[in-house]
C-alpha cells in the first residue's frame, strides 16, 4: 500500500531528529518496516532519508502543489499532521477523493484552535466516509467528537516510542551530553521530563527535593521548556537547589540525559509520552496518579504513582528510589520490558492502518 504522510509545518525537517516530531517519524518507520511504500510530503527544503521517498512541497504551500504530489504518488491513504490554518492537503484530498486522516495532537484540542479544526474538517468534506482523525487518548477522542459530531470517524493512536532510540547510547553521544551539561560522577541527579509549567508538578518536585534530608541535595536536571522556567530558577535560588536546564531534547539524545540520573519524574499536561520515554530508557519513574498513567504503569508496578500536587508524596517516592537502587533498578527493568512490548509504533501501526484503509474500502462499497 502507498501511504502519503503530509506535514506543511515549515519548521519540520524529516531527516533531522531534532526537528521532526517523534510521533511523525515513529509512524513513518513502522509503516516502512511493515512493507508499505511511504511518501513523506513536507514543506520547504528537505534532505533524503534512506527507505523513504521524501518530496519537498514548495513554499508557499498551495492546494494545487499538494494535488500535483498526490497525482505523482497516487496514495491509498493520506495522513496529515494537523496544523491550524493549513487546509491545502484537505482541499487536495477532497478534490481527488482520497481517504485522509488528520493526526491531531493534544495541544490543538484545548479549545483555542476549535475554529481552525472545524474549518479543516469541513474543507475535507466532513461528514464523509473518506475523512477520519487520529488522537492520542480517549479523552481527546471525546473532545473531538463533542466538537465535530458523532459522524466523524475517530481512532485513538496512543503515544509510543521507538525502542532503538532508547538502547544504550553510543559512547560519544553520552560523552557530549556529559560535557555539555557539566555533569560530575560524584553527584546524585534527579531528572524532570515534561513541560515547565505550574500545573505540571515541576515546582512540587523542587519543593520535595528541597525537603530531602540529604547533604548535598541531588541535582535537578530539567528536560523540557515552558512558561514556569523563570519561576523554577527563582525557587532553586530560594532553596539552594542545583539546577541544570536542558531545554527540549531530541529523542536520539534523550536516553543519554535520562541515564545520567538516578530516577525521573514526568510532568503532567502533555499526554503520556514522557512517561513512556522514561520507562523505555529503563529509569525508575515517579508520575502523577491518573487513570492513563495507572494503566501504563500497571497499577504502580512499573512506576511510583503519587497524588498530583502532593509534594510530601513526591518526596517520599523519590527518597525510596534513591535509598534502594537495587529495587529501583528492578522496577526500571520491568518498565522498560513492558513499554517495549506494548507501546511501540509497530504495535500501533497495524490497528491504525486497518482503520485508515477501512475508510477507503467503505467508500468503494458505497
Amino acid at each position: 500500500m502507498r501511504i502519503a504522510l503530509v506535514c506543511t509545518d515549515r519548521q519540520v525537517v524529516f531527516a533531522d531528529p531534532r526537528r521532526c516530531p517523534s510521533r511523525l517519524r515513529g509512524m513513518a518507520e513502522a509503516f516502512l518496516r511493515a512493507g508499505h511504500e511511504v511518501h513523506v510530503m513536507a514543506a520547504g527544503p528537505q534532505a533524503s532519508v534512506e527507505g523513504f521517498t521524501v518530496r519537498e512541497v514548495r513554499l508557499p504551500v498551495t492546494s494545487r502543489e499538494v494535488d500535483w504530489h498526490f497525482a505523482q504518488v497516487t496514495p491509498d491513504l493520506v495522513i496529515e499532521r494537523f496544523l491550524p490554518g493549513r487546509t491545502e492537503a484537505a482541499e487536495a484530498a477532497a478534490e481527488s477523493r482520497l481517504p485522509i486522516l488528520f493526526d491531531i495532537t493534544s495541544e490543538f484540542l484545548q479549545g483555542e484552535h476549535d475554529g481552525d479544526l472545524l474549518r479543516q474538517l469541513v474543507v475535507a468534506g466532513t461528514p464523509s466516509p473518506l475523512v477520519g482523525a487520529l488522537v492520542s487518548s480517549e479523552q481527546d477522542a471525546h473532545k473531538l467528537r463533542s466538537l465535530a459530531g458523532p459522524l466523524l470517524a475517530v481512532h485513538v493512536v496512543e503515544d509510543a516510542v521507538r525502542p532503538a532510540a532508547f538502547d544504550t547510547p553510543p559512547l560519544h553521544v553520552t560523552a557530549q551530553v556529559t560535557t555539555r551539561l557539566r555533569l560530575h560522577d560524584t553527584e546524585s541527579r534527579i531528572a524532570y521530563l515534561g513541560p515547565l509549567t505550574r500545573e505540571s508538578g515541576l515546582l512540587d518536585l523542587m519543593r520535595a527535593v528541597a525537603g530531602l534530608e540529604l547533604d548535598p541535595l541531588p541535582r535537578l536536571v530539567l528536560i523540557g521548556d515552558g512558561p514556569a522556567r523563570n519561576e523554577a530558577l527563582a525557587l532553586a535560588f530560594e532553596h539552594g537547589l542545583r539546577l541544570t536546564l536542558c531545554g527540549r531534547v531530541s529523542e536520539d539524545e534523550l536516553a543519554s540525559h535520562l541515564n545520567a540520573c538516578a530516577c525521573v519524574m514526568t510532568g503532567e499536561g502533555a499526554g503520556p509520552l514522557s512517561l513512556l520515554q522514561a520507562m523505555a530508557a529503563g529509569r525508575p519513574v515517579v508520575c502523577a496518579d491518573t487513570p492513563e498513567h495507572r494503566r501504563i504503569a500497571r497499577g504502580g508496578d512499573d512506576a511510583r504513582l503519587v497524588t498530583p500536587g502532593d509534594a510530601q508524596a513526591i518526596g517520599a517516592a523519590v527518597r525510596e528510589l534513591l535509598s534502594s537502587p537495587e529495587h529501583a533498578g528492578r522496577m526500571g527493568a520491568r518498565a522498560r520490558d513492558h513499554v517495549r512490548a506494548s507501546f511501540t509504533w509497530e504495535a500501533q501501526s497495524e490497528r491504525l492502518l486497518a482503520f485508515g484503509f477501512g475508510l477507503g474500502e467503505h467508500e468503494k462499497a458505497v
